[in-house]
């Protein structure tokens, strides 16, 4: 071998995948799922339509709090996403009447309310390592689902 050194490389596969998107009459199907006469329905709508609006992850849906929502105009929500960096989201005024609804309904308006998880059973699953399988659970509309991140 003289002394030389041998490099060798792998190259890497470029393996084209198809990534499935939901039309925009597939959302609004979706949207229409949760059963908004209960609670959870109520609940569950939130979450999905924030998931939209806001092109967020699981987990940062279950990392929020009533403090990271302004629900004054300019509406906005803080997202804190990978590596804990923080994005301002807009929201549109539709989301904000669900979310105003919502928060009222689980007092989560109240002042000792601000850094509590906006979804609490959400956060609680999460916490003990369940992520996105307590999503699952929580919301039968996602059953059935691949979600690509």
């Amino acid at each position: 071998m003289n002394g030389s050194k041998y490099c060798l490389s792998r190259q890497k596969k470029n393996i084209k995948k198809n990534v499935n998107y939901l039309t925009v009459d597939g959302i609004q199907l979706l949207l229409q799922q949760p059963d908004q006469s209960t609670k959870k329905g109520r609940r569950d709508l939130v979450m999905l339509s924030l998931m939209y609006d806001c092109a967020a992850r699981v987990q940062e849906i279950i990392d929020l709090t009533p403090a990271m929502i302004r629900l004054t105009k300019p509406y906005t929500i803080k997202i804190i996403g990978k590596g804990n960096k923080p994005r301002i989201v807009p929201l549109m005024e539709k989301q904000v009447i669900h979310l105003k609804r919502y928060l009222v309904e689980n007092k989560l308006l109240e002042s000792h309310a601000n850094f509590s998880p906006l979804f609490p059973i959400a956060a609680m699953k999460s916490s003990q390592g369940k992520g996105l399988q307590i999503f699952y659970k929580l919301m039968p509309t996602l059953r059935g689902l691949r979600i690509r991140h």
